[in-house]
């Protein structure tokens, strides 16, 4: 394979979209154009060229003002074993504030990698997906006050977006929203107290974030997010702490496919993920 043009990591940019597709493609990953848009927009990318151009590692870091996110760490296979997957982390992190504490999703592959880096395991998430085009639809019936996500109620869906995640996650939430399947909210008592959003990714619907005061809200929520979904599978990433989501998906047609760990680095008080999160955006944007 060609050298990378350099050791040093440079920043993306998003001109680089075609040649991050070709990496995301060469691990069997999912991500699209789409995708690698919203995280320029949110975020920034670094990675190595070589001399053909091709794009041989990626690393993408999100900053939530009270803890950064690392996600989006591609390598491509035959670049492998080289530290290049390292380097482009820790260039990446080096783009943030010094006292930044740093929070990520691991693969498989990736938690030793983190361990060696100084990241510790606090948390897991389990990752759910559905067995049929859609789960049962919501009872119309049911007691649960469920409407769309409207521009009025924004402010409040990014209040409790913070009380979930403790981080400032405006400007990934308004990229995400803008290419959002649909969004809800569930109101109580006139206040807005859970908000849900759910978006296509390569045929699948991926729900997250979900925030929400329970489990049997989270639940109507999931489930209204997902309501006339036809075109495949529905994707939850459920937080480990929330038993009481978890163990109810399987009666509604889910089946779990991993279960991955929450590593931070840093002197982090975000040290897991918060009682009232009950499904993340990814493991992109935790």
């Amino acid at each position: 394979m060609n050298e990378p043009v350099t050791r040093t990591p440079v920043r993306l940019q998003p001109a680089d979209i075609g040649a991050l597709l070709a990496l995301n493609d060469s691990i069997d990953w999912t991500f699209t154009a789409t995708d690698f848009r919203v995280m320029f927009r949110s975020g920034l990318l670094v990675g190595h060229r070589d001399q053909d151009g091709r794009v041989l590692t990626c690393a993408g870091v999100f900053d939530y003002q009270t803890y950064a996110y690392l996600g989006a760490v591609m390598v491509r296979p035959e670049a492998q074993g080289r530290g290049l997957g390292r380097a482009a982390c820790e260039a990446a992190i080096a783009e943030l504030p010094a006292s930044r504490p740093v929070v990520l999703i691991a693969t498989p592959e990736g938690e030793r990698l983190y361990g060696r880096m100084g990241f510790e395991v606090v948390d897991r998430v389990r990752k759910f997906l559905s067995g049929r085009s859609k789960p049962p639809a919501l009872d119309e019936a049911s007691a649960f006050d469920i409407r769309p996500l409207e521009d009025v109620v924004w402010p409040k869906v990014l209040e409790l977006d913070r009380n979930a995640t403790g981080g400032v996650r405006s400007t990934m939430l308004a990229e995400k929203r803008a290419v959002a399947e649909r969004g809800c909210v569930l109101v109580r008592d006139g206040d807005v107290v859970g908000f849900a959003l759910a978006a296509e990714q390569r045929g699948v619907l991926m729900v997250g974030p979900l925030a929400a005061p329970d489990a049997e809200a989270a639940r109507a929520l999931l489930l209204a997010a997902c309501a006339g979904w036809t075109k495949g599978p529905i994707r939850i990433d459920v937080p480990e702490r929330q038993s009481a989501l978890w163990q109810a998906l399987p009666d509604l047609g889910f089946r779990q496919a991993d279960n991955p760990p929450v590593m931070t680095r840093g002197n982090a008080e975000h040290r897991g993920l918060a009682p009232t999160l009950y499904g993340i955006v990814g493991q992109k944007y935790g």
